[in-house]
């Protein structure tokens, strides 16, 4: 996973490549099944690895490898590979959408400020809390007390420090899952 297949791929393609990986996931889990038991089927292990083949040259098909230009291509036979291209392609997914964020950030740089821009298009909400909420003053007591503490750091000179600003950042929907696990708790 050294070199992902950037800017070579379609969203399509790493929608259907997550499938086929889960398809993977499936047959891998089956085959393990398969040799446990006491009398295995070697016909049925053999046609389920054949399709796992099948499946992983699938699916580098859809999601080129650069490590495979010049040597055999391995397949995709345990679990463990499918997390690590299962989060490759998440990966892919979320490198995607900040490039886009970003050049959109500065293809509007003279209409407003890039970092307001990201906040934006983020739906997050940044707010300066001021010292007088009860925000501000529990995390404020939290800090001191923290960082007096000396079990917890070793900074040297943490009794001077001082808080400046502490900031509230809100991301939509989350106003509603906090309110759902107070009540719950």
């Amino acid at each position: 996973m050294d070199q992902m297949p950037l800017g070579k791929v379609t969203k399509r393609a790493i929608n259907d490549a997550k499938q086929l990986l889960q398809k993977l996931q499936e047959l891998i889990t089956k085959l393990e099944e398969l040799r446990r038991e006491t009398v295995p089927n070697m016909d049925e292990i053999v046609e389920v690895r054949e399709t796992i083949y099948d499946i992983s040259s699938a699916y580098y098909e859809l999601i080129p490898q650069n490590k495979f230009a010049h040597d055999a291509i391995s397949p995709i036979n345990t679990l463990n590979d499918v997390n690590k291209h299962m989060k490759m392609l998440d990966d892919l997914v979320n490198i995607e959408a900040a490039v886009k964020i970003l050049l959109g950030s500065l293809h509007r740089v003279k209409e407003i400020s890039p970092l307001d821009y990201i906040y934006k298009c983020l739906e997050v909400k940044l707010d300066i809390l001021r010292p007088d909420e009860d925000e501000f003053i529990a995390i404020n007591d939290y800090c001191s007390q923290t960082l007096i503490s000396p079990n917890l750091f070793s900074y040297s000179n943490c009794s001077n420090y001082e808080v400046e600003t502490i900031y509230r950042l809100q991301r939509r929907g989350e106003a509603g899952k906090l309110t759902f696990f107070v009540v719950c708790h």
